[in-house]
Order: structure tokens, then C-alpha cells, then sequence
């Protein structure tokens, strides 16, 4: 059985209320240190490490996202539609 990884793609970011898009850079084309504690999260993660560590993520690869009102659940469903187009397959 052969594996193809597929060229990535960035994911697109649409904020309603601004009209703004932001792009994620494909989760594939990042290094370790650029995921950073993303890696750290497991299922047993208490929520509130988990959306501290998507926010930080997020904020980190995409600056610009700190001009949008964004809460930290905002963050954290930006951060699981992100993971979840990135990773089809999960």
C-alpha cells in the first residue's frame, strides 16, 4: 500500500462580523517548535489548558487574529475547524 502525502493547503478563516479572512498555514508544512504545546494536548487535556493552548497556536501562526473580537471559546472553534480540515482523516 502506497502513502501520497497531498501538497497542503492553507486553511481559510472567515470573521463574520469584520468580513475579514485570515489564513492558517498548513498544519503539515510547520515545525514542532511552531506547533509548540499542540503537541502536548491529549484527551485526558483539562478544557481550560486546551483552549489556552489553541489560542496561543492560533495567535502565534496568525498574529492578525488579536484584531478581531475573538473570546476563548471563539479561539478554541477556530482552532478545532482548523485541526479537523488539516486532518481529514481523524
Amino acid at each position: 500500500m502506497a502513502f501520497t502525502l497531498k501538497k497542503p493547503e492553507p486553511t481559510i478563516i472567515k470573521i463574520e462580523e469584520s468580513g475579514k479572512e485570515y489564513l492558517l498555514p498548513p498544519m503539515s508544512s510547520l515545525s514542532t517548535d511552531d506547533l509548540g504545546e499542540i503537541l502536548t494536548m491529549t484527551p485526558d487535556t483539562p478544557a481550560t489548558e486546551k483552549v489556552a493552548i489553541a489560542k496561543a497556536f492560533l495567535l502565534r501562526v496568525c498574529p492578525d487574529l488579536a484584531k478581531e473580537e475573538v473570546g476563548d471559546w471563539g479561539y478554541f472553534q477556530i482552532y478545532m475547524a482548523y485541526e479537523k480540515e488539516q486532518n481529514p482523516g481523524k
